[in-house]
């Protein structure tokens, strides 16, 4: 039996290959052509200007190189030469750095021009780099998740731009739904950064307007209902017995602190202190997006406060309203502070699920749950649109009417109910 021969291909072509060539296309009034050298690797061609012309008649197709005939031959000739070896040199920088399979010709021409390879994930790091240095440190993980598990989807530690594509985009998204199990919504988030990163590499010129994969791929979100609690459940949480200074007692108090303070968010309760308040006024800066927001205390968040020494003299003081940071602490360094956040955030979580249960309410009650139920009951109560949008602190209607739009489908049974009965 004859034994078949079989022809292993590499796909990659030994070196990239360099030529003298016309611009057909750009032909001047002068009938001289500029000259250009042609990158060509892995199929594909970019070009590198060299900046001169010459007629077509004094050009030799063949060998790339200007006739013997012409005067400046020698000159023009030496300068297609030096390029050849630039093109070269920029190759073998390449390969040693990227590895050949990661090399395309635009990146050739991008380092002969002085740039350095157009690596995304090299691009991304800066990023991530410059949201570390202003202090965002939730934004920092988010990215640093995205980009990893980039890295983990392309098994290398390099992705040049050009490789970006929608195909790449769909494979990747895939890639999050089998590898790593994630929710529609987690992907969305997870693409959302990672076209956010693109659309800042584009504003740079690392890549170009049109070669965004994004401008062709609608991101797909599935509708999530907010978890909020009712008023009876409210009640009921009140209700709860707990021991003072334990954080069982904590949990409850800080939830309920949050819910009638329209719903203000944990970092903002962990970083009060007690000159925050004037004249049973409640005046703060958001954390999340650095306004100021006043709000009256109502009696019942006054009744809350006298646990933690309200009708002291501590009114004017600046130790926190709270025992969740300490007083004699320094939280100078932003990222510590917030890091100091996140495990009381994670703590009083705990507690509020002890809260839930004595309460006999079956709802995954963690303390953001306060911002919902309060956004809830003031739409029941027939707050208007924008007295809810101020009270949240929202910088516009739109999202208030976004953020509220979780709750329509009880609203709408309710004034169903009401309607006809």
């Amino acid at each position: 039996m004859e034994e078949t021969k079989i022809t292993y291909r590499n796909p990659y072509p030994m070196s990239a290959t360099f030529k003298g060539t016309l611009k057909k296309d750009k032909r001047k009034s002068n009938l001289e052509y500029p000259v250009y050298l042609r990158i060509t690797y892995n199929r594909n061609n970019r070009y590198y200007h060299l900046g001169f012309s010459v007629l077509e008649t004094d050009w030799k197709q063949k060998t790339g190189r200007v006739k013997s005939k012409h005067y400046s031959s020698e000159v023009f000739n030496n300068r297609i030469e030096r390029a050849e070896h630039k093109g070269q040199v920029a190759f073998f920088e390449l390969e040693d750095e990227i590895g050949r399979e990661n090399i395309t010709a635009k990146m050739i021409l991008d380092r002969m021009h002085g740039k350095n390879h157009n690596d995304f994930f090299e691009y991304a790091e800066k990023r991530i780099k410059r949201l570390k240095n202003n202090d965002q440190v939730s934004q920092r993980k988010q990215h640093r998740t995205v980009v990893n598990k980039l890295k983990h989807f392309t098994k290398s530690e390099v992705l040049p731009f050009e490789k970006i594509t929608l195909q790449f985009v769909n494979d990747f998204e895939d890639f999050l739904s089998t590898k790593y199990d994630n929710a529609v919504n987690t992907i969305h988030a997870n693409l959302k950064i990672f076209r956010r990163i693109l659309n800042y590499a584009i504003k740079e010129d690392l890549m170009a307007f049109e070669d965004n994969p994004f401008h062709k791929k609608k991101l797909k979100k599935e509708r999530t209902e907010k978890t909020k609690l009712s008023l009876d459940e409210i009640k009921a949480i009140h209700s709860v017995e707990a021991e003072k200074g334990t954080r069982i007692f904590d949990a409850k108090n800080l939830f309920l602190f949050s819910f009638y303070c329209a719903g203000i968010r944990f970092s903002d309760v962990a970083n009060l202190k007690w000159n925050n308040i004037k004249d049973s006024t409640l005046s703060y800066t958001m954390d999340k997006t650095g306004k100021t927001k006043t709000i009256p205390l109502v009696m019942q968040a006054i009744d809350i406060l006298n646990h933690y020494g309200y009708k002291s003299n501590n009114n004017n003081s600046d130790h926190y309203l709270f025992p969740l940071l300490d007083n004699n602490d320094d939280y100078t360094d932003f990222a510590y502070q917030k890091r100091q956040i996140g495990s009381k955030n994670a703590l009083i979580n705990k507690y509020l699920k002890k809260v839930a249960k004595s309460a006999d309410i079956n709802k995954n009650v963690s303390f953001h749950i306060a911002r919902h139920s309060f956004a809830d009951y003031a739409r029941k109560s027939k707050m208007d649109l924008y007295t809810i949008s101020k009270a949240l602190g929202h910088s516009n209607l739109q999202t208030t009417e976004k953020y509220l739009k979780n709750f329509d489908q009880d609203g709408l049974t309710e004034e169903m109910n009401q309607l006809f009965n």
